[in-house]
């Protein structure tokens, strides 16, 4: 989250503080030249050549959190001996400095759009503040959703990992409670995941979810305490034609998997058509489900997070093509 209470004060004050300190200044300053001038100071005038210099080296800055966040320069703190702060310091400046700009641009320009390249400058200058609005309001609301309302959260880049997992957990509960099943049925299934497992070093890495996976109560005695496998076909079909490929891959080859009501309706009449014995195992599946249902959302959500930026990106990037333009053809027909 990009604004949060215990924070605010370290993280966002300062910038807050010069942005609102600018703001006067330059307000300031533009009423004393529309003062001396009587009339609006346009781009051409002292004070809104200043703060039109400054507005674009604001963009330069806000431009260059792209190279902040690379690869080479994100755990970087120092540059031949000088710091250049923290990503999240730098994210703070972007938001308040980006604010700061508005009011510069709409200052410099005299409050006219001008022609044909200014006009497109200022619509694309207010998309690329709208766009960065609007992830500023995403990133704020979404990750607060996430943990609030998917207990089973985990890394979104293991999503798919933890779903075939589940998958493998469902077969080996169907096996151990309704039977082997038909013969064969499983054994294309068991050698993918167990490649899968050796590719991947045998390790399965999970995010911080409240409950990952089958959870079986351990006892000292488990070979022992073992329930007698009991013929159930039906969950043998019912893993074939639906729950393995939902746990798998998310999708389910009908609506019946599509909300988390579907789910428990599902399971509900699949208990009514099956063994008593095979009960407990269609408890824990029908977990299974519910948890790879949560993580569905987690991954939309994840990616109504970060759509955003495919818009703010190119955009921004157009931006500063424009406002070099701008400053080309501001200097040529000086």
């Amino acid at each position: 989250m990009l604004f949060h209470r215990d924070t605010f004060r370290s993280l966002h004050a300062r910038w807050l503080a010069l942005a609102i300190v600018a703001f006067a200044a330059s307000a300031l300053a533009y009423v004393w030249e529309w003062r001396l001038i009587g009339a609006l100071p346009g781009g051409g005038s002292r004070v809104g050549l200043v703060l039109g210099v400054v507005a674009g080296i604001i963009c330069l800055f806000e431009f260059a959190l792209v190279g902040r966040k690379t690869r080479w320069f994100r755990t970087r703190r120092r540059i031949l001996g000088l710091s250049i702060g923290s990503a999240k310091a730098w994210m703070a400046a972007h938001i308040w400095l980006g604010l700061l700009a508005v009011p510069l641009v709409f200052l410099h320009s005299g409050f006219q759009f001008g022609g044909p390249l200014t006009t497109a400058l200022a619509w694309l200058f207010a998309l690329v503040i709208a766009s960065g609005a609007a992830g500023l309001v995403l990133q704020n609301i979404l990750p607060r959703l996430i943990t609030d309302s998917i207990p089973e959260e985990t890394i979104y880049s293991q999503i798919d990992t933890v779903g075939r997992q589940f998958a493998a957990d469902a077969v080996r509960l169907a096996q151990r409670y309704a039977g082997p099943g038909p013969r064969g049925l499983w054994d294309d299934f068991e050698s993918q995941f167990a490649a899968e497992r050796g590719v991947a070093g045998d390790v399965l890495v999970v995010g911080a979810p409240r409950r990952v996976g089958t959870i079986v109560t351990p006892t000292p005695h488990g070979e022992l305490e073992k329930p007698l496998a009991a013929d159930s076909p039906e969950l043998h079909a019912a893993l074939r034609d639906q729950v393995v490929a939902f746990l798998s891959t998310g999708r389910a080859a009908s609506a019946d998997f599509s909300s988390v009501a579907r789910i428990r309706w599902y399971f509900e009449d699949l208990r009514r058509r099956v063994v008593r014995d095979a009960a407990p195992a269609i408890d824990q599946i029908e977990s299974l489900c519910l948890q790879r249902r949560q993580m569905e959302r987690q991954k939309n959500l994840h990616v109504v997070l970060h759509c955003w930026l495919s818009v703010h990106l190119p955009l921004s990037v157009a931006l500063m093509w424009l406002l070099v333009a701008h400053v080309f053809g501001a200097l040529l027909y000086a």
